[in-house]
């Protein structure tokens, strides 16, 4: 099955992803941050990333550039939202620099999974 990174700030949102994932037969790993979801991506191979945009330390968007400079096919799926005034403004970015789609949060279930089978089956 393939293998899911999880990246956000928010540990309930990681858990709530990793659980609705893991429940699909997803195998998942988390982080909490865009350092840790870079060194996470130099060791391990990983089919896809859910990437959220705002964060602190590395946003979504430096971990994307760094991302795109050393693998321009891995699958991502940018999420931001948190009532963030610019949240448009950080998505649109984020497709400029090459996601593979975007949700706006919040999200549910269904459509997560839906966008995350999409993005596998294209890959």
């Amino acid at each position: 099955m393939a293998h899911i990174l999880i990246v956000d700030d928010e540990t309930m949102a990681r858990t709530g992803f990793r659980k609705i994932l893991a429940r699909a037969g997803y195998v998942t790993e988390e982080a909490a941050d865009g350092e840790e979801a870079l060194r996470i991506l130099r060791r391990e191979r990983v089919d896809l990333c859910v990437l959220d945009i705002i964060m602190p330390n590395k946003d979504g968007i430096e971990v994307l550039r760094e991302l795109r400079e050393t693998d321009n096919n891995l699958p991502v799926l940018a999420i931001s939202g948190g009532g963030h005034a610019d949240l448009g403004l950080y998505l649109r970015m984020a497709k400029k620099l090459g996601v593979s789609a975007t949700l706006a949060k919040p999200f549910g279930a269904d459509e997560l999974l839906e966008t995350v089978e999409g993005l596998l089956a294209k890959a």
